[in-house]
């Protein structure tokens, strides 16, 4: 008999020759894709969801092909597109413009001009079929003379036949009507058998997307569209505008891509005499992502070089450029109206939706919502800019920027890491010109921020009033009660009356200053939940499965595992206090007890909150310091947790910022204030810190540096809010500076003791 290791080596030669004498059965043959005629249907009026989409390629061609002035032209019989561009030979029209895909534009990348070209699809010429039937391209090269190609797309709209079954006619020419060129090349594009009927509006919209195609902040100054319509003959000429001179301020600002600064110059054209302001400025003091819980998350921007240039307009009659440069406000309105928001251009040529006030999509900063958020008026500090006042440009480039790169859809941007950077840098430049705003009419208005009493003082002098008045009247009213005449008698009811409302007076104003605390109290816990409500998430979370765990421990087939269940059982009790003691946490702010104005030990109220938070501090690795002294003070108790809560999570954002080790450091000490005794609050921290651009902008309410992961304003804009207006009320001081030893922010609360 064969062994076991003999007959295992012949059953495998046996596969093999049996694979053998398969392989030599197979008929091995080749195949090739075909292209349906209809794809160019596909790819042409059926992809392109506007004429104007398709007229805008066009124009995109004659920009690449280095011309310097485009005529085009829509009448009742068709659309005209002429340019004096490079033109094109009978070769070069044969291997790239007929090559459906084929772009040579994708190897050379860069024009004569130097100008980096647009379209890498090989598509664009497509746009043709989704304006009309047919098509007459005449052209020229300095190489060539000119001849025509004649194409009716309605050939390909046939079932069965190969796209290289269908021909199209070259022809010679001697004439060819093109814009005035030197060297006499150029292209003219005729398309008749119009798809669509144009409107008053179809004309409007494209001459505002032309007028717009080109950045009007751009280095490009040789590239000129003339119009011409048949519907409004007043957007007939050259597509330009000297509005453009006419912005009351404008921002210039430029990342480099490496050295995560902002360089931005403001300049102010409304006063007597034009001012200019330069500055520089860390992303990370501009701007702050919401905390990512990853260790070693970075608040880097990954976009690549930016420039971004922004025009704001006043829209008021009081204008002096207008008259200046011979125009009117129903001229810059109509200007507003068509050319309003920021739009993104890559290589000098825009990017649509972005910016595009009729797109759906065409607000994406969303300065619209932002107004509305916060209505507020020049003379706050959390001014918004509205979106109809304000023109601007975001520049970048394919090749200085790739990670920017196309949807699918041929419109817009992927929206990723890259693209998220490019809004939250430029709003974070909206901003920067929304606080020269204000600031200027502060100046212009003269405001003068006046100290003032504190506003518990105000009151508790107040109510020291109405205690006096009171006893007054009680000793006035003794006088009377003996009394036995009849105008004594009503003198005495009055009297009474005026006590009761005294009384009551008192009642409700303690009622009003308790309620603003609670509401204070209750806004801070909403604050700190959003903050720290990743612990209770996964707390939540872990004790859902652990649960779970324990179910099927209990119903196995082979009978219930009651000892795995009892541990998964105690392991859900553990969770399930994670969550009950924040739980407790938020309702213990708002206790009445700690409504009461009252001498406390403030080093205890401090270990209390700290002790709270710092489970949650751990999770990310952040070192909670404590340096905190004995003091004694006559305090509302939830003041003093509503101020030191909101400054520790606002440390706990700032240091989720950075990769470097993270550090928190609260300190508490006695500390008077001239002749005043009282105690100061330090919380400080290792993040970015606090630019002096924006140092007094973030105690207003509504104001935040704050981005979510997509680049939007997030944040509630009140947890420093509440801190000024807490502060304030008490009659203390607050200040914000650099931390020498944590080179974060230094936050420093100053409070009276009694």
């Amino acid at each position: 008999m064969l062994s076991e290791s003999i007959l295992q080596a012949r059953l495998q030669d046996l596969c093999l020759q049996t694979n053998e004498l398969d392989f030599m059965k197979q008929k091995i043959t080749t195949k090739s894709f075909t292209i349906d005629a209809r794809t160019v249907m596909n790819l042409g009026r059926d992809s392109i969801k506007n004429p104007t989409t398709a007229l805008l390629e066009l124009v995109k061609n004659s920009y690449d092909a280095d011309a310097t002035v485009v005529e085009v032209e829509i009448n009742e019989h068709g659309i005209r597109v002429a340019d004096n561009g490079s033109g094109m030979t009978e070769q070069q029209l044969e291997k790239n413009w007929l090559r459906i895909g084929f772009s040579d534009k994708r190897s050379q990348k860069v024009s004569k001009k130097s100008r980096r070209k647009t379209g890498e699809k090989g598509i664009g010429r497509l746009s043709t079929d989704r304006l009309g039937e047919k098509l007459s391209l005449n052209t020229k090269s300095e190489k060539a003379e000119p001849f025509n190609l004649s194409v009716n797309w309605e050939k390909f709209n046939v079932d069965g036949k190969e796209l290289s079954d269908i021909s199209v006619d070259i022809s010679n020419i001697s004439v060819l009507k093109i814009p005035q060129s030197s060297r006499g090349t150029g292209t003219e594009i005729l398309i008749s058998g119009l798809r669509q009927s144009w409107l008053k509006t179809d004309i409007e919209q494209v001459y505002s997307e032309i007028s717009a195609l080109v950045s009007p902040f751009s280095a490009v100054k040789d590239f000129e569209i003339q119009f011409n319509n048949y519907l409004v003959p007043e957007l007939n000429g050259s597509v330009k505008s000297d509005y453009y001179t006419a912005a009351e301020v404008s921002v210039q600002a430029s990342f480099n891509g490496k050295s995560q600064k902002i360089e931005y110059k403001i300049i102010d054209r409304t006063s007597p005499k034009v001012s200019t302001s330069k500055g520089e400025i860390e992303w990370s003091k501009l701007s702050q992502r919401v905390l990512n819980n990853d260790i070693g998350f970075s608040n880097k921007l990954t976009c690549g070089p930016v420039t971004i240039d922004l025009l704001y307009f006043g829209r008021t009659k009081n204008n002096p450029l207008l008259a200046e440069k011979g125009l009117d406000m129903s001229g810059l309105k109509n200007f507003l109206d068509k050319n309003q928001g920021i739009k993104i251009y890559r290589d000098q040529i825009s990017v649509k939706p972005y910016g595009y006030n009729n797109e759906p999509a065409g607000d994406w900063l969303g300065l619209a919502q932002r107004k509305e958020r916060d209505p507020a008026g020049l003379s706050r500090a959390t001014y918004k800019v509205s979106s109809y006042q304000i023109v601007g440009a975001v520049a970048i480039g394919r090749d200085t920027n790739p990670q920017l790169r196309d949807g699918s859809s041929r419109e817009g941007l992927v929206e990723n890491g890259a693209f998220y950077d490019i809004r939250a840098l430029t709003l974070a430049c909206v901003t920067l010109l929304e606080k020269h705003r204000h600031e200027k009419t502060l100046k212009e208005k003269a405001v003068v921020k006046n100290s003032k009493q504190g506003l518990i003082e105000e009151v508790e002098t107040y109510k020291q009033d109405l205690e006096s008045l009171q006893k007054n009247l009680e000793g006035l009213k003794s006088k009377f009660e003996t009394s036995t005449a009849t105008e004594d008698k009503k003198s005495l009811e009055e009297i009474t009356a005026v006590i009761q409302k005294t009384v009551e007076t008192k009642r409700r104003v303690e009622e009003l200053l308790d309620n603003n605390r609670v509401l204070s109290g209750l806004a801070t816990v909403g604050i700190a939940s959003a903050v720290f409500g990743h612990e209770t998430q996964t707390a939540v979370s872990l004790f859902k499965s652990a649960v779970s765990a324990a179910q099927s421990a209990l119903s196995l087939k082979t009978g219930p595992n009651v000892e795995k269940a009892l541990t998964q059982m105690k392991t859900s009790l553990g969770y399930a206090k994670q969550v009950s003691s924040w739980g407790a946490f938020a309702m213990a702010r708002v206790r009445k007890d700690k409504r009461t104005r009252q001498k406390i030990n403030v080093k205890n109220a401090l270990e209390g909150v700290l002790s709270e938070v710092e489970e949650a501090f751990n999770a990310i690795k952040i070192n909670l310091i404590k340096e905190l002294e004995e003091v004694n003070a006559k305090v509302f108790v939830m003041d003093i947790e509503s101020i030191v809560l909101n400054l520790l999570t606002n440390a706990y954002s700032a240091c989720g910022q950075t990769s470097r080790e993270r550090k928190v450091r609260v300190e508490l000490r006695e500390k008077n204030n001239g002749s005043i005794k009282g105690f100061e609050i330090i919380v400080a921290d290792t993040g970015s810190g606090v630019d002096k651009t924006v140092s007094d902008m973030i105690w207003e309410p509504l104001f935040t540096t704050k981005k979510d992961k997509t680049g939007r304003e997030d944040g509630t804009g009140l947890g420093l809010s509440i801190v000024k207006s807490t502060v304030e009320e008490l009659g203390g001081t607050k200040e914000v500076s650099k931390d020498t030893k944590l080179k974060g922010a230094r936050f420093r609360i100053w409070l009276p003791s009694n």
